[in-house]
Protein backbone atom coordinates (compact mmCIF):
# COMPACT_ATOMS: atom_id res chain seq x y z
CA UNK A 1 0.00 0.00 0.00
CA UNK A 2 1.38 3.42 -0.77
CA UNK A 3 0.77 6.54 0.87
CA UNK A 4 -0.13 9.85 -1.49
CA UNK A 5 0.76 13.16 -0.26
CA UNK A 6 -1.47 15.85 -1.72
CA UNK A 7 -0.80 19.48 -0.59
CA UNK A 8 -2.66 22.72 0.08
CA UNK A 9 -2.30 25.85 0.63
CA UNK A 10 -4.23 27.33 3.29
CA UNK A 11 -5.18 29.62 6.04
CA UNK A 12 -4.95 29.50 10.27
CA UNK A 13 -8.26 30.16 11.46
CA UNK A 14 -7.28 31.24 14.70
CA UNK A 15 -10.91 31.43 16.19
CA UNK A 16 -12.31 27.87 14.49
CA UNK A 17 -12.67 24.28 16.22
CA UNK A 18 -12.68 22.55 13.09
CA UNK A 19 -10.67 22.30 9.94
CA UNK A 20 -13.22 23.00 6.98
CA UNK A 21 -11.86 22.32 3.31
CA UNK A 22 -13.31 23.03 0.06
CA UNK A 23 -15.44 20.75 -1.78
CA UNK A 24 -12.91 20.93 -4.47
CA UNK A 25 -10.21 19.58 -1.96
CA UNK A 26 -12.51 16.58 -0.78
CA UNK A 27 -12.91 16.21 -4.97
CA UNK A 28 -8.96 16.13 -6.06
CA UNK A 29 -8.12 13.49 -3.11
CA UNK A 30 -11.09 11.22 -3.54
CA UNK A 31 -12.85 11.61 -0.18
CA UNK A 32 -15.88 10.11 1.72
CA UNK A 33 -17.86 11.82 3.81
CA UNK A 34 -18.09 10.01 7.01
CA UNK A 35 -21.61 11.78 8.18
CA UNK A 36 -22.66 15.47 8.40
CA UNK A 37 -22.23 18.37 11.03
CA UNK A 38 -24.18 21.44 11.46
CA UNK A 39 -21.96 24.44 10.28
CA UNK A 40 -23.04 27.66 12.55
CA UNK A 41 -22.20 30.97 11.44
CA UNK A 42 -23.60 34.37 13.20
CA UNK A 43 -26.83 34.18 10.94
CA UNK A 44 -27.49 30.15 9.96
CA UNK A 45 -26.33 26.55 10.59
CA UNK A 46 -25.87 24.52 7.94
CA UNK A 47 -25.63 20.39 7.76
CA UNK A 48 -22.51 19.91 5.65
CA UNK A 49 -20.19 16.86 5.10
CA UNK A 50 -18.05 15.26 7.81
CA UNK A 51 -14.49 13.43 6.41
CA UNK A 52 -11.77 12.38 7.92
CA UNK A 53 -7.84 12.85 7.02
CA UNK A 54 -4.39 12.65 8.28
CA UNK A 55 -2.60 16.25 8.64
CA UNK A 56 0.74 16.65 8.52
CA UNK A 57 1.70 20.27 9.96
CA UNK A 58 4.57 21.27 9.01
CA UNK A 59 5.27 24.07 11.29
CA UNK A 60 5.12 21.63 13.82
CA UNK A 61 8.44 20.16 12.83
CA UNK A 62 6.87 17.91 10.94
CA UNK A 63 3.62 16.53 13.13
CA UNK A 64 1.54 13.85 11.71
CA UNK A 65 -1.83 14.25 12.84
CA UNK A 66 -3.83 10.69 11.78
CA UNK A 67 -8.28 10.82 11.73
CA UNK A 68 -8.57 14.40 11.89
CA UNK A 69 -12.19 15.18 11.24
CA UNK A 70 -12.54 18.22 8.80
CA UNK A 71 -15.75 19.33 7.43
CA UNK A 72 -17.01 21.27 4.55
CA UNK A 73 -17.39 24.96 3.83
CA UNK A 74 -21.46 25.71 3.69
CA UNK A 75 -22.67 25.68 0.17
CA UNK A 76 -22.34 29.36 -1.11
CA UNK A 77 -19.71 30.25 1.13
CA UNK A 78 -17.14 32.48 0.02
CA UNK A 79 -13.69 31.79 1.39
CA UNK A 80 -10.26 33.33 1.08
CA UNK A 81 -8.67 30.15 0.90
CA UNK A 82 -9.41 26.35 0.02
CA UNK A 83 -8.65 25.49 3.63
CA UNK A 84 -9.07 26.73 6.74
CA UNK A 85 -6.83 25.45 9.81
CA UNK A 86 -8.56 25.69 12.60
CA UNK A 87 -5.67 26.83 15.22
CA UNK A 88 -7.06 26.19 18.35
CA UNK A 89 -7.26 22.11 17.96
CA UNK A 90 -4.23 22.24 16.18
CA UNK A 91 -2.06 24.00 18.65
CA UNK A 92 -3.00 21.89 21.70
CA UNK A 93 -2.54 18.77 19.37
CA UNK A 94 0.82 20.20 18.72
CA UNK A 95 1.65 21.31 22.76
CA UNK A 96 0.58 17.36 23.69
CA UNK A 97 2.76 15.52 21.16
CA UNK A 98 5.67 17.76 21.36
Amino acid sequence: MSTQITTFPALIDTGASLTCISPSIAQTVGLQPIGMRSMVSATQAVPVNVYLVDSLLIWAAGLLVPGTQVMEFAPGVEAHSKCLLAETSFAKLAHDQL
